[in-house]
C-alpha cells in the first residue's frame, strides 16, 4: 500500500509542477510524454489502492477521496 501511495504522491507532484510552474516545462522538451507518464502513474496507483481497499481489510487506511486522502 505504501508503495502505491508514494507513486500516487510522486505523480501528483509531477503533474502539479507542469500545471503550475513554467520552470518544470522548460526542463522537458517532450512535455506531453512526461505529463502522460505521470497521469498514467496516478491512474495506476489509484486503481491499485482502490483494489486493495475493496478486497482486503488494510489496517489504518481509508478509501481515497477526491482530494486524494
Amino acid at each position: 500500500m505504501a508503495k502505491y501511495k508514494a507513486q500516487r504522491l510522486e505523480a501528483l507532484h509531477g503533474l502539479s509542477v507542469y500545471f503550475t510552474s513554467s520552470a518544470g516545462i522548460g526542463e522537458h522538451s517532450d512535455l506531453i510524454t512526461e505529463a502522460s507518464k505521470f497521469a498514467e502513474m496516478l491512474a495506476n496507483a489509484d486503481d491499485v489502492i482502490q483494489c486493495l481497499q475493496r478486497n482486503f481489510q488494510v489496517e489504518g487506511t481509508q478509501p481515497i477521496n477526491e482530494a486524494g486522502q
